[in-house]
C-alpha cells in the first residue's frame, strides 16, 4: 500500500515537474521512460528513411551534374553515334518579334546512341553544332568557312530534348539561331558532334543546305 502510494506520488511529481498535469492535453498516461524513448525512435525512423532513399537512388543509377541537375537511366556517357535529320518542308526558323518571313535559324532533329543499344538516348556530355559557309566559286572545290558555333552541356541540351519517347528513342529538336549572319541565298553546312568526357568526339554526317531569301 505504501509502495503503491510512493510510486503514484513519484509519477505525479515527474509529470508536474515536466509540465504534465491532469485535466489538460498534457496529461498523457505514459510512464517517464516511454516519453523519453519516443524521440530516439523518431530519429531512428528519419535515419532509416534517408538511408532507404539513398539506396534507391544509388541502385537505380541516378546521378547529378555539378549544377545539381538529376540524371536518370536515359542519360548515357558512352555515345558512339550521332544521327541528324531535318524536315525539308519547313526547317527554317525566324526569331524576330514580330516574326518575319526571313530565315534566321534552322531546326535539326538529333539522336545520339550509346554503345549498348540502337535507340536514341540523352547524352551525358556536350552536344556541339558548327556552321560553315560554303564557297564553290574557285577551281579547288568546296571551301568551308566556319561562321557559327553552338555548345550545349548535358543540362542545356536536355532543354531541347523530346518530352515523349519516339520510335527511334529519345532525341533532341535543336533550334539554332544564327543571329544576323549574312547567309541568305548562300550554301551552308552543319556538323553536329558529341564530345564525351573521355575526350572522344563523335561526329554526325554533314548537312548541306541553300538558305532561301524568304520562307
Amino acid at each position: 500500500m505504501i509502495g503503491d502510494r510512493m510510486s503514484h506520488n513519484t509519477a505525479t511529481t515527474w509529470r508536474v515537474a515536466h509540465g504534465f498535469r491532469r485535466g489538460g492535453p498534457e496529461s498523457v498516461r505514459h510512464s517517464p521512460p516511454a516519453l523519453l524513448n519516443r524521440w530516439p525512435t523518431q530519429r531512428l525512423a528519419s535515419w532509416l528513411f534517408a538511408s532507404i532513399a539513398l539506396t534507391v537512388l544509388t541502385t537505380t543509377g541516378c546521378a547529378t551534374t555539378p549544377s545539381g541537375f538529376r540524371l536518370d537511366g536515359r542519360f548515357k556517357k558512352d555515345i558512339t553515334r550521332v544521327s541528324c535529320f531535318i524536315d525539308k518542308r519547313s526547317p527554317w526558323l525566324n526569331f524576330d518579334d514580330p516574326p518575319r518571313d526571313v530565315p534566321g535559324g534552322i531546326k535539326i532533329t538529333t539522336y545520339v546512341t550509346g554503345a549498348s543499344g540502337s535507340l536514341g538516348v540523352f547524352g551525358d556530355g556536350t552536344l556541339v553544332v558548327d556552321m560553315y559557309l560554303i564557297d564553290r566559286a574557285g577551281d579547288d572545290g568546296e571551301r568551308p568557312e566556319h561562321v557559327k558555333h553552338w555548345s550545349f552541356d548535358t543540362e542545356h541540351a536536355y532543354e531541347y530534348g523530346f518530352r515523349k519517347k519516339q520510335r527511334a528513342g529519345w532525341g533532341y529538336q535543336l533550334r539554332l539561331n544564327w543571329g544576323d549572319l549574312d547567309v541568305l541565298g548562300q550554301e551552308v553546312m552543319f556538323i553536329v558532334s558529341f564530345e564525351r568526357f573521355d575526350g572522344r568526339i563523335i561526329r554526325g554526317k554533314r548537312l548541306y543546305f541553300k538558305v532561301p531569301r524568304s520562307v
